[in-house]
């Protein structure tokens, strides 16, 4: 799960780096695009499903209105300011939590 402000310059580099780093990691990115132009951004990522909130919202209040959407057993939060720089590095995270 990631909220996003409606800057498309940050939004498209986030993607960008979730394309090449964890969307093979991923069953599902919840994306809130939040603020006054969330519907104007167009969002071309796979596995994501996009959340339009045209207010500006806190982040807390975004994730809660994605998480009932998810079936997902696991979740990684992330910030729009954070990214990852090996693909896969997610897998083995998922792997500890998932085993126990």
């Amino acid at each position: 799960m990631v909220v996003s402000t409606d800057d498309p310059v940050i939004l498209d580099h986030w993607l960008r780096n979730y394309e090449a780093t964890l969307a093979g990691s991923v069953d599902e990115l919840l994306l809130a695009i939040n603020g006054p132009h969330a519907e104007d951004i167009p969002v071309e990522a796979s596995k994501v499903r996009v959340f339009r909130f045209p207010q500006a919202n806190d982040h807390g209040w975004c994730l809660e209105q994605m998480y009932p959407h998810s079936a997902a057993d696991v979740f990684l939060f992330m910030e729009t300011d954070a990214w990852f720089r090996r693909p896969a590095i997610a897998d083995g995270w998922f792997s500890a939590i998932e085993s126990g």
